[in-house]
């Protein structure tokens, strides 16, 4: 016998009372007014679950951009005035940092190309002081220095993923970003050195830091060799 209108029946058993949250058994589990509500485990919100959580997404986002950012040293003031002078008399000075993680340049002159995809707004610097800013790199390319090697010979150094910042007092040299290309820098009572394929260029100590000295871009060269940075 066909009995019409069956899959309209409600179906109850007893284990209906093992999802609903009030323990009758006349209606569904998505129809019971006492299910408990949503709770998030990560905000500690009602209303929604974790793997929909906004603040968590925002947290993530935050924390891929911390990932990618740049860390920088932060210069005292008097050492930014003797900087200033020196860069008037002496040229370009790459200040040698072991903190920061790429070379950041602060003249535009000193790029010879830049990376079209680069969008400023996205890279956050992380200063000494734990600061980030999204405010300070407004371009990232290759730049082009020429330095004077152990054997008085001008070279022309390359720099890639170099970041200008045109607001910062000298331009930084990063060990870091140096040494993942491949150089070698060295520190000792004798002697301070960067090592690029076997060719060696003084690095100088004034005060408590330690620079790079370079020419002018576009001087007039003994020799050139193109050196990855």
């Amino acid at each position: 016998m066909v009995f019409k209108g069956r899959e309209n029946l409600k179906h109850t058993n007893k284990h209906d009372k093992q999802y609903t949250a009030c323990g009758k058994s006349n209606h569904s589990t998505k129809d019971c007014y006492s299910k408990p509500k949503l709770f998030c485990n990560y905000c500690k919100k009602s209303g929604h679950i974790e793997s929909v959580c906004r603040t968590k997404k925002k947290t993530n986002k935050t924390e891929i951009s911390s990932a990618n950012a740049t860390y920088a040293f932060t210069v005292n003031a008097s050492n930014q005035c003797n900087i200033a002078t020196q860069n008037k008399s002496q040229g370009q000075l790459l200040m040698v940092d072991c903190r920061a993680t790429s070379h950041l340049v602060n003249s535009e002159n000193c790029f010879i190309s830049f990376d079209k995809s680069f969008k400023p707004e996205n890279h956050y610097i992380e200063m000494a002081d734990g600061h980030k800013t999204n405010q300070l790199a407004v371009a990232k390319g290759i730049t082009q220095f020429t330095i004077t090697d152990d054997n008085n010979m001008e070279q022309r150094v390359h720099l890639k993923d170099a970041l200008l910042e045109p607001t910062i007092p000298t331009s930084l040299f990063s060990v870091h970003a140096a040494t993942q290309k491949g150089a070698k820098v060295n520190f000792s009572k004798e002697k301070n050195i960067l090592t690029v394929d076997r060719t060696t260029f003084p690095i100088m100590p004034k005060g408590r830091l330690y620079f790079i000295n370079t020419t002018n871009a576009g001087d007039s060269m003994n020799a050139a060799k193109s050196l990855p940075g």
